[in-house]
């Protein structure tokens, strides 16, 4: 008996799992938590303004890219850029962009701290590309080591309206499941969730990408198992999968 998915994704970054999971025999049902939308930081942004550049997510690589002027697309051999997450890796990749620096063990600001480039961060200009609020941490651990921190806020989320129609027939699958990817995610869904389907979601089994997000998740009041992916990435949340389906056949 093969699962079904609650994909919670926004629509644009859902599309490509979805087409991976239905490969591997997974059912999946699509209920956008969030809605992505352009941003415009106060500073236009603009490669010679940091030493390095920290990319949040792959939404803050597509909304930074769209806001460069055409003489900035092709990156800036002079800074560096870090990525959070194998698909955030990936856009800038697709971008072209040069000196991607190493991919962390982790990717909580502990294990983004621990890269070599961070290594002498005083006096060290740093742009943290994100959404509306994100990545504190690792801002405020950048200033009190004497770092130049700038952020640079390129999109903001959305609460969805929720998805009635799938969430119904989500409800009658045999093997249900459910994905979040943020902690946004998660508090966007369960603030527009029918109060009397909460008991019924606590008790259902969620696949998360980090362990902050397993603890978020767990907090809130997710009482079956929490699956941590190996990385943020779609492959990751796939392989996953084929181990939870070879558990339970």
């Amino acid at each position: 008996m093969r699962f079904t998915l609650l994909n919670t994704r926004p629509p644009h970054q859902a599309d490509l799992l979805n087409r991976q999971l239905a490969e591997i025999g997974v059912e999946v049902i699509n209920c956008p938590s969030l809605q992505i939308e352009a941003a415009f930081p106060t500073q236009v942004p603009a490669w010679h303004q940091q030493d390095v550049w920290v990319f949040v997510s792959r939404n803050a690589v597509e909304y930074f890219a769209r806001q460069l002027t055409l003489d900035q697309r092709q990156g800036d051999s002079h800074c560096k850029i870090v990525a959070v997450g194998e698909a955030t890796a990936q856009a800038i990749c697709q971008q072209g962009w040069p000196n991607l620096q190493p991919i962390p063990e982790s990717f909580d600001s502990e294990g983004m701290l621990s890269l070599a480039v961070f290594n002498q961060p005083q006096g060290l200009r740093v742009g943290i590309v994100r959404g509306d609020g994100g990545r504190e941490h690792l801002a405020q651990a950048l200033k009190a080591q004497a770092a130049e921190v700038t952020l640079y806020e390129v999109y903001r989320r959305q609460t969805s309206p929720f998805c009635q129609q799938a969430w119904w027939q989500f409800k009658q699958a045999a093997r249900p499941i459910l994905l979040f990817t943020s902690g946004s995610s998660l508090q966007a869904f369960l603030t527009e969730l029918p109060s009397e389907d909460q008991a019924w979601c606590f008790q259902l089994p969620l696949i998360v990408f980090s362990q902050r997000l397993f603890e978020i998740a767990r907090q809130t009041g997710f009482k079956q198992q929490i699956y941590v992916t190996s990385n943020a990435s779609d492959a990751a949340i796939c392989e996953l999968m084929q181990q939870l389906g070879a558990v339970n056949e």
